[in-house]
């Protein structure tokens, strides 16, 4: 399938969290409402107030574990009960403002695997600002401690959750609305597909466990696959027959 290119596109990296590149590009979203500076700084304070040892773990569920930006010193596998990774996040980096993508936050549910990364003591308020210059632009998440299971016993960490009050929250959607708008939406910073393909990839490197992330990355490769043979056919004209939404989501 192709996506549509953008011009100079962001990269998400340490240097443009750190250089205010990413918030940059969100600012210029017209009637989007930021934290401020301030506001982040304070929720960092929050957090480190209530950290239960001198180190910090943070919980990773998606980007994180493929594409960190932080830095950390140990890490492991852990699963977090009560909560659960969908897709019911909308982005306008991976999307526009009349055609958002969709990206991964926690949601009230069963259980979620993801990884656990250590920061030190001596660096916990420089990677915590870093990070919540990525992932707190504008309060669609919520961070919180949380009690991760591991093989060596349970950890407490920092982790994101949705914020079910933010105008970014998609609610209840359906498969085919998951499907399509992953498959075709793109962004500043890349299509919505690669973040998904990322992830997955990423799972299978770490050996985390998600079967309903293994069915969408084959969903929507498929889905791909047959706009890009409807495209060639509509090309060649070819007459097409209108695939049903049982038929576009296997």
């Amino acid at each position: 399938m192709k996506t549509g290119k953008w011009t100079n596109p962001v990269k998400i990296t340490r240097d443009s969290i750190s250089e205010g590149a990413l918030i940059r590009e969100v600012e210029k979203i017209q009637g989007y409402p930021l934290l401020t500076d301030e506001e982040r700084q304070a929720s960092v304070r929050q957090i480190m107030t209530d950290k239960p040892a001198p180190d910090i773990w943070l919980f990773a569920y998606g980007s994180l574990i493929w594409n960190p930006t932080f830095s950390f010193d140990r890490q492991c596998k852990g699963t977090l009960y009560g909560w659960q990774r969908t897709f019911c996040m909308w982005t306008y980096l991976r999307g526009t403002i009349d055609r958002p993508g969709l990206t991964l936050a926690l949601d009230t549910g069963d259980a979620c695997e993801g990884m656990l990364y250590r920061i030190p003591e001596a660096q916990c308020k420089e990677e915590l600002n870093a990070i919540w210059r990525r992932e707190m632009i504008d309060g669609a998440y919520q961070p919180c401690w949380v009690e991760v299971d591991t093989p060596d016993g349970k950890i407490k960490a920092v982790t994101f959750v949705i914020n079910p009050s933010h105008s970014r929250y998609t609610g209840p959607l359906e498969e085919y609305e998951i499907i399509h708008t992953i498959a075709t939406a793109t962004g500043k910073i890349g299509p919505c597909c690669e973040y998904l393909f990322n992830t997955h990839a990423s799972f299978k490197k770490n050996n985390i466990t998600d079967s309903s992330v293994d069915k969408l990355d084959q969903q929507v490769r498929s889905y791909q696959a047959q706009l890009n043979k409807n495209a060639f056919l509509s090309d060649i004209n070819y007459p097409i027959a209108k695939a049903t939404d049982n038929q576009s989501t296997r």
